[in-house]
């Protein structure tokens, strides 16, 4: 009899948990058999996968707190039910974005027996909800920039000891370098954005920076353009307003993403506090010049100004001009940094990052 995993992914749209996962779901033994629970067919059309509907009205689907969250979470949990009741006991059942978005697992794990293996790919939120989850889960691994919210949510129910058990693993996200195309010497300069609309992300600093660039006119005999590939949340997230920019091209969701970002030169983020930034690195193995705001966050602590990357002042689009304008014009400095970030990223790679993770689920 095969063995069967149980994913559930409860995020209506595209985002890095999903990417991580099925990254380590592409390494699973053939004997295996993956389930998926999830409100998000379009991310797993691709995947080798039995995907299991989830359903719950629209009104609810974003709600983070209050009774429309219990509420959601029921929800979720009796559909997780008669899934068990149909397929049978699981061998695995896999939360992919953290304690409290994944906790209708642990609602169900009440009626039936279920190992599951948590993973956190974003801070989680300083309250005994998180900390009952964590402590329920059979495995936890985590971001190594989430570290402290967990410790702080295991604080909640006085079970901040209990974080240094081998329950307890960090990762750090990688990509598969063989599926990245990597960037054409072309000219002009293409400059990408690409995260969703999301307000942490910030689109509307690069936004301000590129009308600071149109209007340099010194700039006219460097030829650059902009490519902005974004995913609009669905439901009733507020997310960031498109305007519209000369030299500057909008996609939504697009299918050629890699084929965008192979024709570009450099890459910004202006994402607040990003707790990896998957597309950052993927960015990195394509050869890109990488610019990331000063923040504290995971590639801030990593990588090291004017080597492999570019750094901007936080949520300042005139410290973001100027760090453009910079890379933009000094085309020796670009190839560095992108050199630079590319050699960088080769210690980022699937087996090293996820065996372990891997292994907890195979297990």
């Amino acid at each position: 009899m095969d063995k069967r995993i149980l994913i559930f992914d409860p995020v209506p749209h595209k985002g890095g948990s999903k990417k991580v996962i099925q990254s380590i779901l592409s390494m699973c033994p053939s004997d295996f058999t993956i389930f998926v629970v999830s409100n998000d067919k379009t991310s797993w059309l691709q995947e080798d996968v039995n995907f299991l509907p989830l359903y719950c009205f629209t009104w609810l689907t974003n709600r983070t707190s209050g009774i429309g969250y219990f509420l959601k979470q029921f929800i979720y949990s009796v559909i997780l039910l008669c899934y068990f009741i149909r397929f049978g006991k699981f061998s695995k059942t896999v939360g992919i974005s953290g304690p409290t978005v994944d906790f209708s697992l642990y609602i169900t794990k009440l009626f039936v027996s279920s190992d599951v293996v948590q993973l956190v790919q974003g801070d989680v939120p300083t309250t005994r909800l998180s900390g009952y989850a964590l402590t329920k889960s059979m495995a936890v691994f985590y971001l190594t920039s989430t570290k402290y919210s967990l410790v702080n949510a295991l604080n909640c129910i006085n079970s901040a000891n209990s974080f240094d058990s081998e329950k307890y693993q960090a990762f750090d996200n990688s990509v598969d370098p063989n599926i990245i195309s990597l960037r054409k010497q072309k000219k002009p300069v293409g400059i990408l954005w690409a995260a969703s609309l999301l307000p942490w992300k910030r689109l509307d600093v690069f936004v301000e920076a590129f009308k600071e660039l149109a209007l340099l006119k010194a700039l006219k005999t460097t030829p650059y353009f902009g490519s902005v590939c974004f995913i609009s949340p669905t439901a009733r997230e507020v997310v960031t307003p498109i305007k519209q920019l000369n030299n500057v091209s909008y996609y939504k969701d697009p299918k050629n993403l890699d084929e965008i970002r192979s024709t570009s030169s450099i890459f910004v983020s202006t994402s607040i506090k990003e707790p990896f930034g998957l597309s950052i690195l993927e960015s990195m193995v394509a050869g890109l010049a990488i610019i990331i705001p000063k923040d504290n966050a995971y590639w801030d602590t990593q990588l090291t100004h004017g080597v492999n990357c570019m750094k901007f002042e936080a949520n300042n689009s005139k410290s973001l001009y100027l760090t453009l304008l910079n890379l933009i014009n000094d085309k020796c400095l670009r190839e560095k940094i992108s050199n630079n970030g590319q050699k960088f990223a080769q210690r980022y790679t699937d087996v090293k990052c996820y065996s372990h993770i891997l292994k907890s689920i195979l297990k």
